[in-house]
């Protein structure tokens, strides 16, 4: 017989019937988290050693309940330990639960009714005893209004009881997904991504996929988006993202920078005159100048041969050949980037592709035509070594992990490579193949040997001495 959420909250917390049902008693409590000390085994008379002690012996992730006053304390068992093990076995021994404290069910009154509350506004004082959450308080933590919401799994301390999502709570705020690789963190966010659209068909979702993994788990809903059909021209780009892309690490290059500055606005005019030419010439207006319409972050096309014409329009006009190093250095990268296949979906179109309404509405889905999600594979994007950073602080626990296992150092950032090292280059060299980088992709932060950055730097155009004086700065 299952017993109702109200009548538990009801009961005094000190009532004989919820004392039979702990496990142990509160020892510590701190901010968020509180340590029990389990009671050692002994059943009650009457009741089945076994299963009590089955019973006092919460597994990793288990919800707990703590009795108030006025709320019963939700908290989820984070570790697991006996300080001091006995030698032999069935010699009384002390066990230890930690607990982080999730939130609190507040018990009802005649203005309120029983509700799970995230957090913990009564903290439970030392001495309380601890129970196993019943199946009712469970189903108010876990399942609460299923309006808005969408099932996800079962929960395994009772897989009776759905585990439940809040589609906008989820989605309006920041939320990770976290684990150790091959934990699943993946196909758990493909599990969600899909339940939530099961019941939003005409959601509007963007995912980023850095690993082509995603594209196979919505194969009837996804838009799938790679670099080769991907459709992001230069000219939507900000002014410091094209010069980024283009010119790459700009400390050095000021005189490139304001060229660029310069040229790209004289570059819209230029297409937009020619365009209205071909539509409509009597359209214009005598005496407009297009040269002076448009700033550099004006989001209106234009051609790079016109950029480059202007380029040696201007080389030409030089007086001093002295000073033609700039215009040179951006006309070299203006073709050179053009014609890498790797900024194919940014610089390969021979054709001014005037179409932002299109190239938006189909990444962000509007309309939805039946595909909701968007799947960006970056996986043909190029990837690239471009900076040097060192540590500041040095290593130190992970704030928030509570196993152990995980270190964090704060860095900054020293100087930006003055050639960036694309990852093809770095597979490509012999003396390359073991670095971490190869082996380890999906590592987020990898060991380098001496001999690797000796070499990653060569790569770079990046001396010794160079660094040096960067590392002063």
């Amino acid at each position: 017989m299952t017993t109702s959420a109200p009548s538990i909250l009801s009961e005094d917390p000190g009532s004989p019937r919820l004392a039979e049902l702990t496990i142990g008693r509160i020892v510590s409590v701190t901010g968020s988290k509180a340590i029990v000390l389990l009671d050692g085994g002994q059943p009650t008379p009457g009741q089945d050693k076994r299963a009590k002690l089955a019973l006092q012996r919460p597994e990793m992730g288990t919800l707990l309940a703590i009795d108030t006053i006025n709320s019963v304390v939700l908290a989820i068992v984070s570790a697991l330990a006996v300080p001091a093990p006995s030698q032999r076995e069935g010699d009384a021994e002390i066990w230890i639960a930690e607990l982080g404290l999730v939130g609190e069910l507040w018990r009802p009154r005649v203005d309120r009714k029983a509700a799970f509350n995230r957090g913990v506004t009564v903290y439970p004082s030392l001495g309380d005893r601890v129970r196993i959450a019943s199946k009712p308080e469970l189903e108010m933590a876990f399942v609460g209004d299923i309006r808005g919401s969408v099932r996800v799994g079962a929960i395994r301390q009772d897989s009776s009881i759905p585990a439940m999502i809040k589609v906008d709570d989820l989605l309006g705020k920041h939320f990770a997904i976290l684990g150790t690789t091959g934990t699943g963190k993946s196909c758990t966010t493909a599990l969600i991504l899909r339940a939530i659209l099961e019941q939003n068909p005409a959601a509007h979702l963007v995912l980023l996929d850095p690993h082509n993994e995603y594209a196979t788990a919505f194969p009837e809903w996804g838009e799938v988006i790679s670099p080769r059909n991907m459709q992001l021209p230069y000219w939507l780009l900000t002014f410091e993202e094209f010069v980024e892309v283009v010119m790459g690490n700009t400390s050095d290059r000021k005189q490139e920078v304001e060229l660029l500055q310069e040229l790209i606005p004289l570059a819209k005019g230029r297409y937009t005159t020619s365009r209205a030419e071909k539509q409509s010439p009597q359209s214009l207006r005598k005496g407009l100048n297009p040269d002076t319409k448009y700033t550099v972050d004006t989001p209106v096309p234009y051609r790079l041969s016109d950029l480059i014409s202007l380029i040696d329009e201007r080389m030409g006009r030089l007086e001093n050949k002295k000073d033609i190093s700039p215009y040179r250095n951006i006309k070299q990268r203006l073709e050179y980037i053009s014609q890498d296949p790797r900024y194919a979906f940014m610089f390969g179109s021979l054709t001014v592709y005037d179409g932002m309404a299109q190239i938006l509405g189909r990444m962000f889905r509007v309309p939805v035509n039946g595909k909701p999600i968007t799947i960006l594979v970056l996986t043909g994007i190029p990837l690239e070594i471009v900076g040097v950073v060192r540590v500041i602080v040095p290593a130190r626990p992970e704030p928030g992990d509570d196993t152990g296992k995980w270190e964090c150092v704060d860095v900054e950032a020293v100087c930006d490579l003055p050639q960036p090292v694309g990852l093809a280059e770095v597979k490509a060299n012999p003396k390359l193949a073991n670095m971490s980088l190869v082996t380890a992709m999906r590592l987020s932060v990898q060991p380098v040997t001496a001999a690797e950055w000796t070499e990653v730097c060569r790569m770079a155009g990046l001396t010794p001495a160079a660094l040096a004086r960067a590392a002063k700065l």
